[in-house]
């Protein structure tokens, strides 16, 4: 599915840390965001202490009215899981209609800011190691990593299939 007749945007999902807080338009957010992963990634389990970068395809607004966050429909994200001294990349997710047009790619230099003021991973499968290499990663070993990214690699590498761990910068 082509996207030129359509606006779309990289952005944050400001969705807090606090469940009872959360406003409509931030439970809505978070609803399409869990139906999204729940369809296409349905191992993946996003969380609210995450940070989420979205991909939106918004309706073409006409002269007199705006888009509604509402509608819009999520093409692309990413999340990212802070722990003290780095982040995890996590759930890179193109949905399948969006899939080879450069979304994952967009997303991945729209938090480029994030990843390299803080030592940023990811576990990444085999298919997708040269994708991560080509958007500057480099492949390391568990040691030369954070003592939790190392633990976190450790654990799903024995529940996933082979997963190679790779560092921004």
């Amino acid at each position: 599915m082509a996207i030129s007749a359509t606006h779309h945007q990289c952005q944050w999902l400001d969705l807090g840390d606090d469940l009872t807080q959360m406003s409509q338009q931030t439970i809505r957010q978070w609803s399409q965001l869990k139906h999204f992963y729940r369809l296409y990634m349905p191992y993946a389990k996003p969380s609210i202490k995450e940070s989420v970068a979205i991909i939106a395809h918004l309706p073409q607004p006409s002269s007199q009215t705006s888009p509604q966050p509402d509608t819009q429909v999520i093409m692309c994200a990413i999340r990212i899981r802070s722990y003290a001294n780095a982040l995890l990349l996590t759930g890179l997710l193109t949905h399948p209609q969006y899939r080879q047009q450069g979304l994952a790619s967009q997303l991945l230099q729209f938090i480029r800011p994030q990843c390299q003021a803080i030592p940023s991973f990811v576990f990444a499968e085999s298919d997708l190691t040269s994708f991560y290499l080509n958007h500057g990663f480099v492949v390391i070993t568990p040691e030369e990593a954070t003592a939790e990214i190392r633990q976190q690699f450790c654990k799903y590498q024995t529940k996933l299939a082979k997963l190679t761990l790779l560092k921004h910068g």
